[in-house]
């Protein structure tokens, strides 16, 4: 169901401006349910708003009972979340960038922009890993990551058969994982 209405909601916003809104109230609220979702986990374990089963006590469920739903709406925001990374990186010189960030630069406003979104991510990364579903694992190994990869070999015209042999060995690793986590 989930699903379907993060379909409709982007089918619903048309322009470019709306989207964006769209994507990064998504972000933002992705990254809240993280923090929530890992707040409750540490601190109240057995505290659900309306009662209702103590189950997956070590687990990030935020406001569902079920750490599947959690790890679904964390991987949906997430995705808000690479957008609107996406959407940002194809405004910023790459090269002068990572100088920033490596050599300590300033960070003006649009890099901080950058860094808030990316923070956000990595909360929400965080926080599927807390549900400990191995739904929510599968859909960011075969879902996020080579999505992530996808887009980085377009941005910056990456030479995939010069790094064919690193790449297939990273593919067959996380085979291995995921075969061991499932």
């Amino acid at each position: 169901f989930r699903s379907v209405a993060f379909a409709a909601a982007i089918v619903l916003f048309r322009d470019r401006r709306s989207a964006q809104r769209f994507f990064v109230v998504a972000a933002v609220f992705g990254a809240v349910f993280a923090v929530y979702g890992a707040a409750q986990m540490l601190l109240f374990p057995e505290w659900y708003h309306l009662g209702g089963p103590v189950a997956y006590l070590h687990n990030l469920t935020g406001f569902y009972l079920n750490r599947n739903s959690a790890a679904d709406l964390l991987f949906l925001t997430l995705l808000c979340t690479l957008i609107v990374i996406d959407d940002l990186l194809q405004r910023f010189d790459g090269e002068r960038l990572a100088q920033t960030i490596l050599v300590g630069g300033r960070i003006e406003g649009r890099e901080r922009t950058l860094m808030f979104f990316v923070m956000l991510g990595f909360l929400q990364f965080v926080g599927i890993f807390l549900t400990l579903s191995r739904g929510g694992f599968l859909l960011v190994i075969l879902g996020v990551i080579p999505l992530a990869v996808w887009r980085l070999v377009n941005l910056y015209r990456f030479d995939l058969k010069r790094y064919k042999w690193p790449l297939l060995i990273a593919a067959v690793v996380l085979l291995v994982l995921l075969s061991i986590l499932s």
